[in-house]
């Protein structure tokens, strides 16, 4: 008798472990996918303001008008402080090596005053959340001049 009961508790012990297990994985497996959904989320809302944000950069160059200029660099800046406490960020691009990971070539600039794929011309600027790519940077990068 008393072999059947220790067996029986030891059934009932293992059973409860291994729900325990089951029980953590499942929360696991449940913050991975919020996690992943955060960033899909962050990452649709972000997509459709960085034409915003494209625009506003080119605005701040062509712009004569000092305090116009200023405005839209405050404006910039404000937006870009928003967007990293979501953790996106732009990523530098002029003077690196061409990284078709990061960059997508738009054109390329035939010379001798550049070293061979090194980004000259930064169009658009890449963007990262986290360490995930949210755009790649619209490049122009150099190519040597063949003979």
């Amino acid at each position: 008798m008393f072999k059947f009961k220790k067996a029986a508790k030891d059934k009932e012990i293992d059973k409860h472990l291994r729900l325990a297990a089951e029980f953590e994985n499942y929360k696991k497996r449940q913050e991975r996918e919020q996690g992943r959904f955060k960033k899909f989320t962050i990452k649709s809302i972000v997509e459709e303001f960085l034409p915003v944000i494209d625009d506003l950069e080119k605005a701040a160059k062509v712009t004569k008008d000092a305090s116009t200029k200023e405005g839209i660099e405050m404006i910039l800046q404000k937006f870009k402080s928003a967007l990293s406490k979501f953790n996106v960020s732009s990523f530098r691009s002029l003077g690196k090596k061409f990284n078709p990971n990061y960059h997508q070539a738009i054109h390329l600039q035939i010379g001798d005053s550049h070293e061979e794929d090194t980004v000259v011309v930064v169009i658009n600027e890449g963007y990262m959340v986290g360490d995930v790519l949210l755009r790649p940077a619209e490049v122009v990068v150099s190519q040597r001049r063949t003979r």
